[in-house]
């Protein structure tokens, strides 16, 4: 596989190597009406021929009339013409060469009987895609976000995470300002899409202005424009809701926003027990917000459906976000977040581990838990980003805070009780200082601390043989991580060129310190009488980690050609150190761990070939001797081992983009093969576990294919959308202290479709097929899991500004031994007056109180029944205050 996945890489190199020498033709110039003005958003094109012009490029006029073509066209002769409003058309055949055309034009009256003016839906000018969000706006849409998912091109995730032909975004602007940083979901599900007038895409963006001729970048940001009536006023908008389930419900909300070209500011409030997921609105795409647990409550698998079907919480969060543009252009952002959370989760399972003899380890249970978060998270920082200078300092923290309590009937009724904290702190400084147009310095720091309590404890004690024989009715364990690290870097900008050939020298210099204490403890008798201890029960650990070193990035970039390879030569230091077991271990060794980037540009295609080597170890918490209670059922302990692992990595990623006929096209795949000195694996003794380590020499093979296509209709405004997976994994496992192969293959397949057959209808589908398979190399295999997911949603709108919302939801599964689909409905009534919407909503008519499924995970199968949220009832009003 590895030899294959290189000749490949080395045939499209060579293919692409070919294009490149056949030369990349521009056209440029100014398009003039008869007196010498230049005309604005003309279409310059280069067709086949004049006969029947089929377009290969073309590029939109500025404001004054000029235009740029880059084509890569095989033939004696370009064809060009040139279209606008008001404009006879001209037709001009040039030589196949670079050259410099301006063109006067002549006026020509359009005479026709009738006209129906339409805005463009959706235009390009140079790297910047427009969509005029009245275009895609229905009535129903209760928010921006609504509109980014009908979007041709633009796919949103459930988490709120949103891609541009199949790759994350950047950064998410408004008015060019990046007011929220990484927590985007705050404007997507909060501002309206009626004070928006167009999205727009900003291709290739390089957001540091003193990088953007020497750094390519290949990802995409998205920039809102408003319409001129939402600038420069205070917006303060409220919701308040009421209905009943099972118990009575309760929904409030605040936005209030202010947005001018110096300064923004955002608010917001929210609270309910409805099943609404607000925490996902303050999500960081960047990172996770989660606690790190090295012990956990045993808490029900949640199902793989929209969370807000089964969410059983109690919920409230608030944001504030501010940004300064001061008279020098340089930025002050401030952002404050806060999430409180009460989640109630009850479910069965029924997890079958597959042994190396074939046989199944079944274990059953069911799970009841309460966990409650509170959370405080902010960021502070300071920007200025000109042509010359760049420098950004950015203050991070999280403090957060949780508790929470289980049931878990397993045999016998086990308690459990958790409590988790966290302090998590960090400063980032990136420095860029430019002498010339591409030499200059650039200085990169991080400084992160992180302190991480936790505690669980288990009522009874499953573990008979902890203590040296003597029982113990409860289970107490105790853990405190701390994490420091620092990483730094320092580079010379363009210090060695040869044409457009760059080589950028580095320095880097790179600190990891963890802490681990631990200690498992037991007990008997009325309110603990007696405390077991044992030294195995206890760690003490510390690691250091250290890699310093040197790098040379080589670039060179053109119009269509961008290649970029980072060679790095680092030296790692790792020591470890368990001073309760008299432990000390000690590793150095040379690294050298190489990157390259290869981006080829030609008209509407973009590929991208990659290919990284990379060292990596196993953290502190794969590292310990003595026991840790990972689980009410799962104990761990390693067999401390410092040597790395090594990653091979190849990417490929193929893009298409045609606006004039909105299609977009995405293929990507990647393929690698890691080898490591160390397995982890389980070992059952009838429903208990334990994790342990095994010391051999084994490799890993991963390949994943995706494919993104979407299509655009002017008519009826049809949009559709397919997303498409595969992925193989061939890796080595150890289960009951034996190594086994393991095959595994998963297929997913996503479509979607939009429409509005007339005026007053708005349907939209959303499907999903996937199915996994697993088997022991030679041995025994699961059967194949499929599932199918059929989602249909349909406006109406009715008289007297009145519209009715249906949405109905299937879900099978095939391999289920008891019910193997079930449906959901929900039902909307709106009524608006004036700024004021009212809602009616019953969700869930069918009264569905369980949603069962089997899913596959490697040599594991799981059959889980989920209690979800029943019947409701509610009733909201959302009005204007100002």
């Amino acid at each position: 596989m590895m030899k294959y996945a290189t000749c490949l890489l080395i045939g499209l190199f060579c293919q692409i190597f070919s294009l490149q020498l056949h030369g990349q033709v521009v056209v440029k110039g100014r398009i003039m009406d008869e007196q010498g003005q230049g005309i604005s958003s003309a279409n310059v094109m280069i067709v086949k021929n004049f006969t029947k012009p089929g377009i290969l490029c073309y590029a939109l006029t500025d404001d004054k009339g000029n235009y740029i073509l880059n084509c890569n066209i095989v033939g004696d002769s370009l064809y060009i013409l040139v279209k606008g409003f008001n404009i006879a058309p001209i037709e001009r055949k040039i030589e196949n060469k670079s050259c410099i055309l301006d063109v006067k034009t002549k006026e020509k009256a359009i005479e026709i009987k009738e006209v129906v003016v339409k805005s463009r839906r959706l235009w390009e000018n140079k790297d910047t895609l427009n969509y005029l969000v009245s275009s895609f706006k229905s009535a129903h849409d209760a928010n921006i976000g609504d509109v980014l998912k009908k979007l041709p091109g633009i796919r949103v995730a459930e988490s709120g995470r949103i891609e541009y032909n199949g790759m994350p975004i950047s950064k998410f602007y408004i008015e060019g300002m990046d007011l929220l940083k990484k927590r985007y979901g705050i404007a997507t599900n909060n501002i309206s899409p009626d004070d928006i007038a167009t999205i727009q895409v900003l291709e290739h963006h390089q957001s540091v202005k003193a990088l953007k001729k020497i750094e390519y970048s290949n990802q995409a940001a998205i920039n809102l424009r408003l319409k001129e009536s939402a600038k420069g006023i205070l917006s303060l908008v409220s919701l308040l809701g009421g209905g009943y389930s099972n118990s009575w419900l309760g929904e409030g909300e605040v936005f209030a926003s202010y947005f001018s070209r110096k300064h923004q500011n955002l608010v917001t409030y929210k609270v309910n027990n409805s099943g609404k997921d607000i925490e996902k609105e303050i999500q960081d795409y960047n990172s996770s917000n989660t606690i790190e647990a090295l012990t956990r409550i045993q808490e029900p698998e949640v199902p793989d459906i929209e969370k807000s079907r089964y969410y059983n919480n109690q919920s409230q969060v608030l944001t504030a976000n501010n940004i300064i543009k001061n008279k020098k252009g340089n930025e002050w952002n401030i952002g404050v977040y806060y999430f409180n959370d009460i989640d109630k989760k009850q479910g069965y399972s029924s997890t079958s581990y597959m042994m190396p003899d074939g046989t199944l380890n079944v274990i059953d249970e069911t799970l009841s838990t309460r966990m409650r978060t509170n959370r405080l998270m902010g960021d502070g920082s300071y920007e200025v980003n000109t042509d010359n200078v760049f420098l950004q300092e950015t203050l991070k923290y999280q403090f957060e805070w949780q508790d929470g309590r289980g049931l878990a009937v397993n045999e016998k009724d086990i308690n459990q009780y958790a409590d988790y904290k966290m302090v998590d702190v960090s400063n980032k400084l990136k420095w860029v200082i430019k002498k010339d147009e591409y030499s200059g310095w650039r200085i990169n720091s991080i400084i992160n601390f992180k302190s991480n309590p936790q505690k669980l404890t288990v009522i009874p004690c499953l573990f008979d043989d902890l203590f040296a024989g003597e029982e113990a009715d409860q289970l107490h364990q105790t853990i405190r991580l701390t994490h420091f690290d620092t990483k730094n870097s320092i580079a010379m900008l363009s210090a060695f060129r040869i044409g457009k050939v760059r080589v950028n020298p580095e320095l880097l210099a790179n600190i990891d310190y963890d802490r681990l204490n631990s200690n498992l403890t037991g007990s008997y008798g009325t309110g603990s009488d007696k405390l077991l201890e044992n030294e195995k029960m206890e760690n003490n650990s510390t690691l250091l980690n250290f890699r310093t070193g040197v790098a040379a990035a080589i670039s060179y970039n053109s119009d269509v050609f961008n290649l970029s390879v980072d060679l790095p030569v680092i030296f790692n230091g790792k020591s470890f150190k368990q001073k309760l077991q008299e432990l000390s271990m000690h590793r150095t060794k040379c690294l050298f761990e190489p990157n390259a980037q290869l981006t080829f540009l030609w008209g509407k295609w973009e590929l991208a070939l990659g290919y990284q080597l990379l060292s990596y170890g196993v953290g502190i918490g794969q590292l310990y001797d003595g026991y840790i209670l990972d689980n009410y059922r799962n104990l761990s302990s390693y067999e401390p081992d410092l040597s790395d692992g090594v990653l091979h990595y190849t990417s490929f990623n193929l893009n298409y983009k045609n606006v004039y006929a909105i299609f977009f096209a995405n293929i990507s795949a990647n393929y690698s093969r890691s080898s490591t000195e160390v397995l982890y694996g389980q070992t059952f003794e009838n429903n208990l576990s334990r994790l342990v380590t095994h010391k051999i020499h084994t490799n890993g093979d991963t390949f994943r294919a995706k494919i993104f296509i979407s299509k655009g209709f002017d008519w009826k405004k049809l949009t559709m959308e397919l997303h498409g997976l595969y992925a193989n994994k061939n890796y080595a496992r150890l289960r009951q202290e034996q190594v086994v192969r393991n095959l595994s293959e998963e297929v997913n397949i996503n479509g979607k479709l939009h429409c509005e057959p007339f005026t007053f209808l708005s349907m939209g589908w959303n499907g999903l097929w996937r199915k996994g398979w697993s088997r022991l190399k030679g041995g025994e295999h699961f059967p194949g899991v499929s599932s199918l997911v059929n989602q249909v949603d349909c406006s109406v709108a009715l008289p007297y500004d009145m519209s009715l919302s249906a949405s109905y939801y299937n879900y099978y599964t095939d391999y289920n031994s008891g019910r193997k689909s079930f449906s959901l409905a929900n039902l909307g009534l709106q009524y608006k007056w004036k700024s004021t919407r009212f809602y009616l909503e019953w969700n869930n008519i069918f009264d569905v109180r369980s949603y069962s499924y089997t899913s596959l995970n490697d040599l594991d199968r799981s059959y889980s029944s989920y209690l979800i949220r029943p019947s409701s009832v509610m009733f909201k009003v959302s009005f204007k205050i100002m």
